[in-house]
């Protein structure tokens, strides 16, 4: 099955077949499956720097919709995700700012460094929303 999603990767425009030592790999869309004398296997990069099993509910998909179907749905579902993660953590940080802003009488010089760490956390949490919701549309 894994041969056949290698074969079927390989055939998709746009995803490279690499070379190292005598062993063929892509990766695509998180996942790599690699050749090492006629013995295949796929690998889970999304989550980390390190490779890791494939989910079981992620194998599932894979096997359900193929390698190409299957790993661009669970690309999307996560961008979903976490596009409702950062609306969530944006929101938060707004009430934070807020309630800083409201007692700022209380202690100018606290609040004033708490109000300018929420500024940041939301520009980074802006700029990370924007980039998960152009991988959906």
């Amino acid at each position: 099955m894994i041969r056949d999603w290698f074969i079927e990767a390989k055939s998709h425009e746009g995803v490279r077949v690499f070379t190292d030592n005598d062993c063929e790999f892509i990766i695509y869309k998180g996942f790599k499956i690699y050749c090492n004398s006629e013995i295949y296997t796929i690998k889970d990069a999304r989550l980390s720097d390190f490779y890791t099993e494939v989910k079981e509910g992620d194998h599932q998909q894979l096997v359900e919709l193929g390698f190409i179907e299957g790993a661009d749905a669970i690309s999307f579902k996560r961008s979903e995700d976490r596009v409702k993660y950062f609306n969530k953590k944006l929101e938060n940080l707004y009430n934070q700012r807020k309630y800083y802003e409201k007692n700022l009488k209380k202690d100018k010089r606290l609040f004033t460094k708490k109000i300018n760490t929420c500024n940041q956390k939301i520009e980074e949490a802006v700029d990370k929303l924007i980039f998960y919701k152009s991988k959906i549309q």
